[in-house]
C-alpha cells in the first residue's frame, strides 16, 4: 500500500537525520553547551568559550583518531546505503542490507558485516556486487554467506590486489632470539593482506611452484623456525648444498647430493623415532605432546626431484626402500 505524502516525506526526514545522526549530534552538543554558557556570561563569550572547549578536545591525537574513525564509518554506512540503493536492492519498504559491524582491511576500505533485510538473501547480494563496486569505486567487492544464519553476510571491498605487489615485508619473527615449532609459523599474507600462517606439528609439506616464485624463501621460514626451536632436531637434504647450508651448523645430519648418504640419514631417523614410538605405546597414546618432553624432528629437503629420480638407479629405484617416518 501507498503511503500518503505526509508520511513519506516524515519517513524520509527521519532516515537522513538517523543517516547524519553522529553529526547532527556533535552540532547539537555543541549548541547545548553554548547555550548553557550564554546563560551565566555573554554570547560571544561562549561562543568563544566553546570554540577554546573543542580546541583542547581535538588536541588529543588520540580523540582525533577515534573521532575521525567515527566520521569515516559514518559516511561509509551512508556510501554503502546509496550504493544498495543504485543496484537495487532496496526492499518495498525502503529497506536495504545494513552494516552492523566495519573492520578495516590492509587492502581496502573495510570488512563489512552486513544484515539484510527481509525479503532478500545472499544470492541478491551477489549478483549485484558488480553493480555495488562501481558505485563505491572499489576494485571487488566479495560477498561470503554466513555458515550459521542465512540473514548475515561478511563483505569485503577490495581496492588492490594483495598478492600483486613488488613490496617486500618483514617477517615477523626476524628479531626472535628462539620459537617454538608447535607455534604457527607466519608465512605471508592472503588475498586481504592479512597473516597467514601454518602449523607444522603432525604435517607434511610440499612446496612446488615455477622458478623464482619464492620456494626457497618460504622453506626457509619453516626451517628457521625449527633452528630457533632448541626442542627440535634438524635433519636437512640439500641437493644444491647452498640452499640450506646456512642451518649446517644446527642441524643434526646434513646432506648434499648424495643419494646414498641421504638414504643412510633417513634410516638413521627411522631408527631415532623407534623410542618415542615404544613410549607412546607402553603409555597408550597415538601422538606427541607439546610439553611431555619429547623432541621433535624436522627433515627438510631441498631439491627433492634430485633424490628421487637423479643418482644411480640402484639406489633411487631400491626394492626395500626406508619404511615412512
Amino acid at each position: 500500500m501507498r503511503r500518503r505524502p505526509a508520511a513519506r516525506l516524515a519517513g524520509w526526514l527521519v532516515g537522513l537525520g538517523w543517516r547524519w545522526r553522529i553529526e547532527l549530534g556533535a552540532v547539537v552538543f555543541a549548541v547545548a553547551v553554548w547555550s548553557c554558557l550564554a546563560a551565566v556570561t555573554s554570547r560571544p563569550v561562549a561562543a568563544i568559550l566553546v570554540t577554546i572547549l573543542l580546541a583542547a578536545v581535538l588536541a588529543s591525537e588520540r580523540v582525533r583518531a577515534r573521532l575521525g574513525r567515527i566520521e569515516r564509518q559514518a559516511r561509509l554506512r551512508r556510501r554503502w546505503a546509496r550504493a544498495c540503493r543504485h543496484a537495487g536492492l532496496e526492499t518495498f519498504n525502503e529497506r536495504v542490507p545494513r552494516i552492523i559491524r566495519i573492520v578495516r582491511l590492509p587492502v581496502g576500505e573495510a570488512a563489512l558485516r552486513v544484515r539484510l533485510p527481509a525479503g532478500e538473501c545472499v544470492t541478491d547480494l551477489e549478483e549485484r556486487a558488480e553493480t555495488l563496486a562501481a558505485y563505491l569505486q572499489v576494485r571487488e567487492v566479495q560477498v561470503a554467506r554466513d555458515p550459521d544464519n542465512a540473514r548475515y553476510a561478511d563483505v569485503s571491498l577490495v581496492r588492490r590486489d594483495a598478492l600483486a605487489g613488488t613490496v617486500r615485508l618483514a617477517w615477523p619473527h626476524l628479531e626472535a632470539e628462539s620459537l617454538s615449532l608447535w607455534e604457527p609459523i607466519p608465512v605471508g599474507v592472503d588475498e586481504h593482506a592479512r597473516a597467514v600462517a601454518i602449523s607444522l606439528v603432525e604435517r607434511n609439506l610440499l612446496l612446488g611452484g615455477e622458478p623464482g616464485a619464492g620456494k626457497s624463501v618460504a622453506q626457509s621460514l619453516l626451517i628457521a623456525t625449527a633452528a630457533l626451536d632448541p626442542d627440535v632436531d634438524l635433519w636437512l637434504l640439500d641437493g644444491k648444498r647452498v640452499e640450506l647450508a646456512v642451518w649446517r651448523d644446527r642441524a643434526r645430519a646434513f646432506v648434499g647430493p648424495n643419494i646414498n648418504d641421504a638414504i643412510d640419514v633417513l634410516r638413521q631417523l627411522q631408527t631415532e623415532m623407534e623410542q618415542p614410538y615404544e613410549l607412546l605405546l607402553d603409555q597408550r597414546r597415538r601422538k606427541v605432546e607439546q610439553g611431555d618432553g619429547l623432541r621433535l624432528h624436522l627433515v627438510g629437503c631441498d631439491e627433492l626431484a634430485f633424490y628421487t629420480c637423479g643418482g644411480e638407479r640402484k639406489a633411487t629405484k631400491s626394492s626395500t626402500p626406508c619404511p615412512p617416518i
